[in-house]
């Protein structure tokens, strides 16, 4: 038999609000930085914190640049924000009157990546590389951003058909002209 109730009492659960823990914010006495990563776990935007805490941007950065425990702390926050955002995703895409169906394939591609990404392959003729090298080069830089403008479509054609386009990256042969 387990040592755990059948039944859990609302009172023994915790929820998780949408400030961040105080336990974690303890540690911080500066009150400019508290009234930072409270606003700014509450919104996820540091426009937010720093309105809150009549600080600049600036600031900020430079608290994340010079005081190590605030730079995990703006993580953490960070992070608050994240879940909460997350949570609203998942009530909204679960809703029962009104689930959203854009809102639970984020949530499906961000759960599972492998099965539900979008499965996207560019490549060129055949399955090789999408631009040819030439002499190391792509024939956009040495024929500047259009070939066909530059050198005439004939040109750029015979070009990228060429045997010297075909050289491998670190070839050092140069084509001719």
């Amino acid at each position: 038999m387990s040592d755990l109730p059948s039944t859990v009492e609302t009172e023994e659960i915790k929820p998780i609000g949408p400030r961040i823990r105080e336990e974690v914010l303890n540690g911080v006495e500066h009150p400019l930085k508290r009234r930072f990563l409270i606003a700014f776990a509450e919104s996820g935007i540091t426009r937010q914190g720093c309105e809150a805490a009549r600080v600049s941007r600036a600031a900020v950065s430079l608290w994340r640049q010079k005081d190590e425990q605030f730079a995990l702390l703006f993580i953490d926050a960070q992070e608050d924000a994240y879940d909460q955002l997350e949570a609203h995703a998942w009530r909204r895409a679960t809703d029962t009157k009104k689930p959203s169906d854009i809102l639970t394939i984020f949530l499906l591609k961000a759960a599972r990546p492998t099965k539900f990404r979008d499965n996207i392959s560019i490549s060129g003729h055949d399955g090789g590389p999408l631009f040819r090298m030439v002499a190391g080069v792509s024939p956009q830089r040495v024929c500047g951003v259009e070939p066909e403008l530059r050198l005439g479509k004939a040109k750029a054609k015979a070009l990228l058909e060429s045997d010297a386009v075909k050289q491998p990256a670190g070839a050092v042969e140069t084509v001719k002209s």
